[in-house]
């Protein structure tokens, strides 16, 4: 998938895709990408928690989508981070 493209995921209300998701987008000088926005079932602290988070292009599973460009689902993601 090329930077800037939407991703859209379609679900019934009571069947969802996804109960958590994460937009981080690259830094000024696009060395690292850092937290923009998200919705999540269980928190809404993400925004405080990630203020001054950074993610390296292949760090965990979002640094990873990064360097390969492939999207990438988890049923789990606290240990990706």
């Amino acid at each position: 998938m090329s930077p800037g493209r939407p991703l859209s995921f379609l679900s019934a209300r009571n069947t969802p895709m996804a109960r958590r998701f994460e937009i981080w987008v690259p830094n000024i000088i696009r060395e690292a990408r850092v937290f923009h926005s998200c919705d999540c079932d269980y928190t809404t602290d993400l925004a405080t928690d990630y203020a001054r988070a950074t993610i390296a292009k292949a760090d965990g599973i979002i640094g990873q989508a990064w360097l390969t460009g492939i999207p990438a689902l988890r049923d789990g993601v606290a240990e990706d981070r």
